[in-house]
């Protein structure tokens, strides 16, 4: 009949009453499908093991880890399952505990390890059971259809996941320390090509230097002061030479003109005179020259010597060229007397003021020498101040690059030897630890499958399912049943009620439903004997296992 809103509970029990059939048989299909699963299903035994994460013993603060600790425990725990699970340490396990025996050749290798990473959980129980006090516990867990199999696998797995812990940490560690090593190779190359680089700076510009500028600048002052002395004592020299040149020129002047009182000047046409004047003032310098050499040294010595033996050679030549008929010495002729003691004094004084002339010709040549040399120094250390912030900044830049490049080199020192530290640290077990917790159990029990859960579910689906049925067939079927359903769709009172007359057609249908009905008994309990039958062992076990855990 179609569904009403005003049904009454004696409804819904007559609705349920008719349709008795269909909710029976979606019971028992249902919970009979979920038995055969129970009871044919490969059973699954879950070993069990937990690690605990302990931290490292020794702060950062006195040796800093170069290993990747700042890293989420779940991130580690993941690079670290990757690590774990890789096809040579899965095969390995395979080959030892002949695992999926069953499945040969590449193709069926590759299955296994397939389903053996599949059986294998491995997580933080923190995260799994959401409890922080368990975040540093790491729990694996490994399924297989025999227990001890399963222990034995997961004792494999809990020893590498501890040994690839602290293989993994040292590797880091030794990787850190070589990488470290490698880049202070490199470093203290840079460090010797920038330091000779520094040092060639130097050579090359010894003078130039910041730190001689203070000394240059002080010898070019001294410099400049010695250069403006020597132009002053180079003018002095000259005023003098020009004062002695101006005597000199006198005093010849008057040495030529001298007469006796009675004698005139001889005339430029009287080549004898001057011929005899010129032995005269030879005479008078040598004189001079005597005179001075008396001063210093004794009669006996062979320069003076030697002066008066050339002034007497003088003087005979002036008495041969002088002497008269009568045999009287005079110098020409008698009207002239160029020789007198005024003229051997004047010759003296000559001769005096020449070697004062000849000496200040040499201190003038010593001071325009000296004068060339203090202005080549002044221009040299001019040079050397001008160039000097040139060379400052230049030699700033190298400085800066070689402490940049001390300061890193320091700083990889420094990382290198806390990294040895901390490969130690590894060594000694004081980094971070994986302690075995609770070692890999042997299960007792099934964990798939779930027996219990799995037959609750299979009740509750098959009462849905058949009572869920019963209604959506009574929602399509739109035949009237009984006068009380008559009126509640038609307000038209019910004269008479007829009996339901079997035709044919319904003798038929009803046959063939019971047909039917018979027909389905009969293969459920066949196939109920049946598979009792083929797996009574099993069931045995499943029954037992299930009254123990009761």
């Amino acid at each position: 009949m179609p569904l009403r809103k005003n049904m009454k509970f004696a409804d819904w029990v007559e609705l349920f009453l008719r349709r008795k059939w269909f909710i029976v048989f979606s019971i028992l299909l249902i919970t009979f499908v979920a038995s055969v699963h129970c009871v044919v299903s490969k059973e699954m035994f879950k070993s069990k093991s937990t690690v605990l994460i302990i931290p490292r013993k020794i702060p950062d603060a006195y040796v800093k880890s170069t290993v990747a600790e700042d890293l989420e425990l779940e991130q580690k725990v993941n690079t670290l399952q990757h690590q774990v699970l890789t096809k040579n340490n899965l095969k390995s396990i395979i080959r030892e505990l002949n695992l999926f025996s069953e499945l040969s050749g590449e193709s069926g290798e590759n299955e296994a390890l397939s389903m053996m990473r599949e059986r294998i959980y491995v997580g933080l129980m923190g995260t799994r059971k959401k409890n922080p006090e368990l975040r540093n516990v790491l729990g694996i867990e490994y399924e297989h259809e025999d227990p001890q199999t399963a222990m034995l696998v997961n004792s494999q797995l809990t020893s590498l996941f501890i040994g690839e812990n602290i293989r993994r940490r040292e590797q880091q560690a030794e990787g850190t320390i070589e990488l470290f090593s490698s880049q202070i190779t490199e470093m203290e190359k840079q460090l010797e090509d920038k330091d000779r680089a520094i040092r060639e700076f130097r050579t090359a510009y010894l003078g130039e230097l910041p730190e001689q500028l203070d000394a240059n600048l002080r010898m070019l002052e001294r410099y400049k002061d010695d250069l403006k002395a020597n132009r002053e004592s180079l003018r002095g020299a000259k005023d003098r030479k020009l004062l002695i040149d101006t005597q000199i020129t006198e005093l010849k002047a008057k040495t030529g003109i001298i007469e006796s009182k009675d004698s005139k000047i001889p005339g430029s046409e009287d080549q004898d005179s001057l011929k005899t004047l010129s032995l005269s003032a030879q005479i008078a310098q040598k004189r001079g020259m005597l005179s001075q050499l008396r001063l210093k040294y004794t009669e006996s010595h062979p320069e003076i010597r030697i002066l008066k033996g050339e002034i007497e050679e003088l003087e005979k030549e002036l008495k041969k060229d002088g002497k008269h008929k009568d045999g009287s010495v005079k110098l020409l002729n008698e009207d002239y007397a160029y020789y007198s003691p005024e003229t051997e004094q004047m010759s003296t004084q000559i001769s005096m003021l020449v070697q004062q002339r000849r000496a200040i010709d040499l201190e003038i040549r010593n001071l325009a020498r000296d004068q060339a040399e203090i202005s080549k120094q002044v221009d040299l250390y001019s040079s050397r101040v001008e160039n000097t912030p040139k060379r400052e900044h230049q030699l700033k830049e190298l400085t800066r690059d070689y402490e940049n490049l001390k300061n890193n080199y320091e700083s990889l020192l420094s990382k290198k030897m806390n990294a040895s530290l901390s490969k130690d640290m590894e060594t000694r077990e004081q980094g971070e630890q994986f302690q075995l917790l609770d070692p890999p159990s042997t299960p007792t029990k099934p964990y798939k499958p779930a027996r219990l859960i799995i037959m609750l579910l299979a009740f509750f689906l098959s009462l849905s399912t058949g009572i869920g049925g019963a209604v959506a067939l009574e929602f399509f079927d739109t035949t009237i049943k009984t006068p009380g359903e008559f009126k509640e769709f038609v307000d038209v009172p019910v004269l008479v009620s007829l009996p339901l007359v079997l035709t044919k057609e319904r003798r038929r249908k009803a046959i063939l439903r019971k047909t039917f009905l018979t027909s389905g008994v009969i293969f459920y309990f066949v196939a109920v004997i049946t598979f009792v039958i083929l797996y009574m062992d099993k069931i045995k076990v499943v029954l037992n296992i299930g009254g123990s855990a009761q």
